[in-house]
């Protein structure tokens, strides 16, 4: 019997938006690709041009926006993107990406963000570009903005088993793994995080698909490790 599977990225097929989106949501963090610098003057919050991607989803500002931050006299105002899956989108007329702005009386008084996943039937995905301080003369000062996208880094989990300890070694396979790999590791688990810290647990070496961990002490407990390859 044979099982045959739909093609992506291959001759004569389809790439769709969700299908690209979920492919540069596992490579790319939210945050700016080029430009989209910020400023403010008076009651007026600038963006400028550039790209931004969110979701793996990329949104391109053509021209610089000039934003009126006018909801409020003392506090903070919230600068948000989102992409609204539900709004049209044809080749003459595009809604599905907008700019709002939003307030609140503390840094950590603003309304949970909506982050649905947009590649996998999701409609509606939020992130924050800035917050700036309000005054009654307009905005004091931009406190926080939204950062360069990064790469995600490849992930993984490893088991510890609390057995397979030998002179307080253990060495475990790790797909990706290799002498000059970038690697950054942490407790897998709150319930183990104790038996983690007082073992003092940590890397040792490094090969072809293996870490080697050093204990202080051998741990009671299985000890679930996060990895992270760079």
């Amino acid at each position: 019997m044979s099982i045959y599977l739909q093609g992506v990225t291959f001759a004569e097929q389809e790439v769709t938006p969700a299908d690209d989106g979920a492919a540069c949501a596992a490579r790319q963090s939210d945050g700016v690709l080029t430009g989209c610098t910020m400023s403010a003057v008076g009651s007026t919050l600038t963006l400028g041009a550039g790209l931004i991607i969110a979701c793996g989803r990329i949104v391109r500002v053509a021209a610089a926006q000039s934003i009126p931050v006018t909801g409020a006299l003392s506090g903070y105002a919230r600068l948000r993107l989102t992409l609204d899956m539900s709004a049209t989108a044809t080749e003459t007329e595009f809604y599905q990406v907008r700019l709002d702005v939003d307030y609140a009386s503390s840094r950590d008084g603003f309304d949970t963000l909506t982050q649905q996943d947009v590649n996998a039937g999701g409609t509606v995905y939020q992130m924050v570009l800035c917050v700036v301080s309000l005054s009654s003369a307009g905005i004091s000062g931009i406190v926080s903005r939204c950062g360069p996208s990064n790469a995600r880094l490849a992930q993984t989990q490893v088991l510890l088993d609390k057995d397979d300890w030998s002179g307080g070694s253990q060495t475990v396979s790790v797909d990706g793994v290799h002498s000059g790999t970038a690697v950054f590791y942490s407790s897998g688990s709150e319930a183990t995080r104790e038996a983690y810290l007082a073992a003092d647990v940590h890397i040792s070496a490094q090969g072809e698909g293996t870490l080697t961990f050093l204990c202080a002490s051998t741990p009671a407990v299985d000890i679930p490790v996060n990895i992270a390859l760079g």
